[in-house]
C-alpha cells in the first residue's frame, strides 16, 4: 500500500511456491466530496483498490461493471403485477 497525499495505491504480489510472481497496482483517488467521515472515506478508497489490483493480478473479470456509487441517485422500478385469478 503506498499512502500520498488525496490518493491511495494497493499492490497485490502473487507468488507461486516455485518462484514465479505477477504484481499489479491500482492507484484510486479518495473522495474528499462524499458523505462519510474521513477514516471511512479512506477505508472505501482503500477496499476499492484491494479489490481491483487483486482481481488483475490474477486476471479475474467481473461479469458486470462496479456502479455502486451511482446506484443511490436510481429510484427503484416498480412493476404492478395484476391476479391472474378468476380469468
Amino acid at each position: 500500500m503506498v499512502n500520498e497525499p488525496g490518493f491511495i495505491t494497493a499492490v497485490c504480489k502473487i507468488t507461486h511456491n516455485l518462484g514465479h510472481s505477477e504484481e499489479s497496482a491500482f492507484r484510486i483517488p479518495i473522495d474528499t466530496e462524499g458523505y462519510m467521515s474521513a477514516p471511512q472515506k479512506y477505508a472505501s478508497a482503500l477496499t476499492f483498490a484491494k479489490r481491483y489490483a487483486f482481481c488483475n493480478a490474477l486476471g479475474i473479470l467481473t461479469g458486470e461493471d462496479d456502479f455502486d456509487a451511482t446506484d443511490v441517485e436510481k429510484k427503484p422500478e416498480i412493476v404492478s403485477v395484476k391476479s391472474e385469478k378468476g380469468r
